[in-house]
């Protein structure tokens, strides 16, 4: 498992608020266009390790008493 994650130079990486990712490269671009892309993206800079990365995010990903449905599972 890598310790401290990052994108490669090659890859321009741009979240926008609430749940997009768009990933640039000279070969391709991805779209992704999803909750969990997004706060994993916004948190990958090659300081966080992953471990602070998935406790940052588990939080924010729990369902919610007003918004069970709304859940990911891991």
């Amino acid at each position: 498992m890598l310790d401290r994650p990052c994108f490669k130079p090659c890859y321009t990486v741009t979240t926008i608020k609430p749940d997009q990712v768009f990933i640039l490269s000279e070969r391709e671009n991805i779209y992704l266009s999803d909750r969990f892309s997004y706060l994993v993206a916004s948190l990958i800079d090659g300081q966080r390790s992953s471990d602070e990365i998935i406790e940052a995010i588990q939080i924010q990903l729990l369902p919610t008493e007003s918004n069970p449905d709304k859940s990911f599972l891991f």
